[in-house]
Formats: C-alpha cells, sequence, structure tokens
C-alpha cells in the first residue's frame, strides 16, 4: 500500500538507553531506512518505530495529535494531553536521535543473516548476568576474523589427529556427532526458512518434523541396499550429506530469487517437506551404517556420540553459526565439516 504506515514496537529502557540496547534500535532503525524513505523513532518504555514512504500523514508534533482528538470527539481513557505532550518532548526526542545516529552503524536485519535476533541475544544476556553479557556481547559486537579460523584450524587438527592415530570406533564415533550436529541445524534452517518464505510455520511445522522422522525410518531400511562394508556405506552416505548441503545452499542463496519466490503455498509446503524427508534419510542411513561399522562401539555409545553431536550442534548454530554468519555461509560451513570428517574413513573404507 503506497500510502499505508508500517510500525512495531520494542522493549526498551524508558529514559536512559543502554549500549546493547542502542545497537538493537540502530540495527532496526538502518533497516527500515533501507525500505522506507521516512522513519520516526518514539522513545518510551516501548520503542516505537513508524515508517512510511514519504512521512505523509504521520505528525510529529504533539498538538497535531491533541487537535485531532479533540475535533474527532475520541474517547480515550489513557492516552491524554499530557501524555502526548511528554511522549514528543523535543529532549527525549532529541536524545533518542543521538543513540540512533552517533556511532558506528550496525549491520542490516536480513531474511537470511538475522543479525537483530544476535543484537536482541547480546541484549538479553546483558540482563540475565554480567558474565554471560559479557560473552553474547562479544558475539554480538562482531566476532573477529581470527575466531572462526582458529576454530576451523582446531577441527582440522582434530581430524588430522584422527587419521594418524585414531582407531576405527573413534572415527566412526566422530562421525556420527558430526552428523547428529549437521542435521540437527538442518532442521532448525528448514523450518525458519519456511516461516521467512512463508511468514508462518505453526501448522506446518508438525508435518516438516514428522516427514523428517519418517525419513530417519526410510533411510534406516535403505541403507542395507548399498554396496561395500560398512566404512564404505559410512563414508558415501556422508558425501551424500556434504552435496545435499551444497543443494540447499543453491537452493537458498543463488536460485531463492527464481525458484522459491515463484512457488505456491502448497508447492512451498510439499519442497520443505521433500527437503526434511531427505535430510532425515541422510540421518537414519548414518547411524545403521555407524552401528555396522564396529563392534567395539554398541548402539548406545554411538546414540551418545549422536546427543552429544546434535546439542552441541544446537547450540552453536543458535548463538553463533546462524546469527553471525547466516545461513547460506552456515549451510557451506557445515558441507565443509561432513567433507572433513568423512577423510578420516578413507583409511578404513575396504576394511
Amino acid at each position: 500500500n503506497p500510502g499505508g504506515l508500517f510500525s512495531f514496537g520494542v522493549a526498551a529502557s524508558p529514559d536512559i538507553i543502554g549500549p546493547r540496547e542502542a545497537v538493537l534500535l540502530k540495527s532496526l532503525y538502518a533497516t527500515l531506512r533501507e525500505v522506507f524513505g521516512y522513519v520516526l523513532v518514539l522513545p518510551g518504555e516501548n520503542v516505537r518505530f513508524i515508517a512510511s514512504q514519504d512521512g505523509a500523514g504521520v505528525a510529529g508534533d504533539p498538538q497535531v495529535l491533541i487537535d485531532r482528538m479533540r475535533a474527532r470527539r475520541l474517547d480515550l481513557r489513557y492516552v491524554r494531553d499530557f501524555y502526548l505532550l511528554d511522549l514528543f518532548n523535543p529532549i527525549r526526542l532529541a536524545y533518542m536521535e543521538s543513540i540512533i545516529h552517533e556511532g558506528p552503524p550496525a549491520k542490516i536485519n536480513k531474511d537470511f543473516e538475522p543479525v537483530c535476533y544476535l543484537y536482541g541475544l547480546g541484549l538479553w544476556g546483558a540482563q540475565l548476568h554480567p558474565a554471560v553479557g559479557r560473552l553474547l556481547g562479544f558475539i554480538s559486537g562482531g566476532v573477529p576474523f581470527w575466531v572462526p579460523v582458529g576454530l576451523g584450524a582446531l577441527f582440522l587438527v582434530f581430524v588430522a589427529v584422527l587419521l594418524a592415530k585414531g582407531g576405527s570406533s573413534s572415527v566412526v564415533a566422530f562421525n556420527t556427532g558430526v552428523c547428529g550436529a549437521v542435521l540437527i541445524v538442518i532442521e532448525v534452517v528448514l523450518v525458519l526458512v519456511y516461516q521467512i518464505i512463508e511468514g508462518s510455520v505453526y501448522r506446518q511445522m508438525a508435518l516438516i518434523i514428522s516427514l523428517f522422522m519418517a525419513g530417519l525410518a526410510a533411510g534406516s531400511a535403505l541403507v542395507r541396499t548399498l554396496r561395500g562394508t560398512g566404512a564404505h556405506r559410512l563414508f558415501m552416505i556422508q558425501i551424500g550429506l556434504a552435496a545435499y548441503l551444497g543443494a540447499l545452499y543453491l537452493l537458498f542463496s543463488v536460485f531463492r530469487g527464481s525458484v522459491l519466490d515463484n512457488l505456491g503455498h502448497d508447492a512451498m509446503l510439499l519442497l520443505f517437506s521433500a527437503l526434511a524427508f531427505f535430510a532425515g534419510m541422510f540421518g537414519g542411513g548414518q547411524f545403521c551404517a555407524a552401528v555396522g561399522c564396529t563392534e567395539k562401539v554398541r548402539g548406545a555409545g554411538l546414540y551418545a556420540a549422536d546427543l552429544i553431536g546434535a546439542s552441541a550442534g544446537a547450540l552453536a548454530g543458535s548463538l553463533f553459526f546462524l546469527p553471525v554468519l547466516g545461513i547460506p555461509k552456515t549451510l557451506l560451513t557445515l558441507g565443509f565439516a561432513c567433507l572433513t570428517a568423512s577423510a578420516t574413513l578413507l583409511k578404513n573404507r575396504t576394511s
């Protein structure tokens, strides 16, 4: 609607804005300015953003609003003259303007790069406990380049140690944990992307997760049809999972405009249900192949490795990978992890 208004509120301190709150508000303002030509920010316990294309119809003068109330004979209980005069106090508006415009700019919140979630998480951590606030503030403030590089280097060193000295049982458990971490992040990504595109996921989430669980059962049954030893099957599944992640990356980045944005509601639900089903197939097949790889690690041990990996993946995915890297780069990172982990299976493929 060219003449419409878009408005929403964010809880904040009514008088003094802290640094974590300021970053969140600046990001929201910068995001709105990417689309709208006029954005009005009203301070208070619930900071109100009002955006329009040209500002027509938006009154920034409290007296104009008071005159409109009287002319239209609005019977209002809580919105009185003194309330509007305080809300539009020039000193408070100038303070909010300084918060929004001074200092380094904040990042733009995008569909597949939800930085406002990260800023909100940093604000919540600061309110919860100082130590938690410092950790989440470090992440939300922009992770230095050496942090992901260092984590990747540690992962490569661990893989190299497994290649040199790791036994078959530790290699299989490691790959099971990596697969568990990757799959839990894939589940989150599928639900998140569906909600981003369709705007709602409450009813459809049951079908998407059900298809994922059905894929687990189907993968467990189909893995027996693969030729070769258990290690060879496990290797092929890890390679297939990496290829699946590459396909998701292409779908959510390169082909998003030409494919996803042109699908109807039913076709979109069918697509994401199928993606969840295939992801589940990799998980079910991987676990069954891992059980057949070695007799030293029983099913309970592999299940524990799978759950540990899933827990680590859920934590790292929600706190770091998705909000910091964004969805496309997260998928590439997971694909790299699968390929690197599969290298530990090379020497056991024929045994």
